[in-house]
Formats: structure tokens, sequence, C-alpha cells
């Protein structure tokens, strides 16, 4: 369920009874961020760990692994900046209250897991959630949503509008119209 990014829990209270186990949340993270890279990455990554593959991985994996871990990282941050006072993350222990920011920065994206009661969540926490949720995951994986890579090109082409460039470029690579 947690590969498939299809959140079917066998608790009634989802993983909320796991909020601090990092073994749950460790095992968890890892489906879920394994299944919403895309089979066309995991074969890449595996090819690349097991020395089979010489050089970096391609543009399209390159685009997923730093747009996947901008939004882990940065979702995190933001769970936790926007819940760290209220009764959500006080009753936890320090670690505990990083593992449940990561935990939801993850899930939300398209696995639909919690380790939180998400309807006591501040409704600024909801809507940045429902952000995560739109963007979903990357091409060719077990998520929804827009896509990371879509996410991605968005933003390059704005950026690359505000320099007045007629192209994107991402690492010497023209991405087509």
């Amino acid at each position: 369920s947690a590969f498939c990014n299809a959140g079917f829990a066998l608790f009634p209270d989802s993983l909320m009874g796991f909020v601090e186990d990092p073994v749950i949340n460790l095992m968890v993270i890892t489906l879920i961020v394994g299944g919403g890279l895309g089979f066309t990455v995991l074969g890449l990554v595996n090819a690349w760990l097991a020395g089979s593959r010489r050089g970096p991985p391609d543009l399209h994996a390159r685009l997923v692994i730093i747009v996947t871990a901008i939004l882990i990282v940065g979702g995190a941050g933001i769970f936790y900046l926007l819940e760290m006072n209220t009764p959500i993350l006080q009753g936890l222990t320090p670690g505990g209250r990083w593992w449940a920011a990561f935990f939801q920065s993850i899930t939300a994206r398209t696995a639909g897991f919690n380790t939180v009661d998400i309807g006591a969540l501040h409704p600024s926490t909801l809507f940045f959630l429902s952000i995560l949720m739109f963007i979903g995951a990357s091409p060719a994986s077990t998520g929804g949503g827009i896509k990371t890579t879509t996410l991605a090109l968005m933003v390059l082409s704005l950026w690359a509008q505000t320099r007045d460039s007629a192209e994107v470029v991402v690492w010497g690579r023209a991405i087509p119209a």
C-alpha cells in the first residue's frame, strides 16, 4: 500500500500510533518515496548504485530526484513551522516533531497516510498540504498529481522568461518548447 501510494492502513487511526517510531516511519517513507520516484528513475538509480552505469543519471532522473528532495525537505520545514506552536506537535518529543513533519510532507503528495490528526491541523497547513497533493509524484510512478517534472519545467520556464531567454536550458541541455 505504501509503495503503491494507496494509503490503505490497517489501523483505524492510519499510522498515528507510530508517529515517533523511527523504524515504521523510515520503512513507510522509503516505500512511499520509492513508489513516487517512478520505475524509470528507480531502474536508473539501481543500476547506478550497482555500479553498472557510469556517470550521472540522465536529465529526467536528476530533475525527479532533485525536485523530490526539495519537496520533502521544504515540505517538512514548512509543515514544522506552521504547526510548531499547535497541539499537534507540542505533545511530541523534538525528534517526534520532525518525524511527523517529514512523514506528512512525504505522504501528502500522493500516499494519504497520516501520523497526526489531519482534522486538527491549522487551515494554512491544510492549504499547504493541498499544494503538495496537487504536485504529486513523478512520471511513471505509482502516484498522481501534475508530476514533479511538470512543476520543475514550469519553474524553469518562468525563470527563463524573467531572463528574457527564448528557451529553457537545464544542465546544458535545451528543453524543447
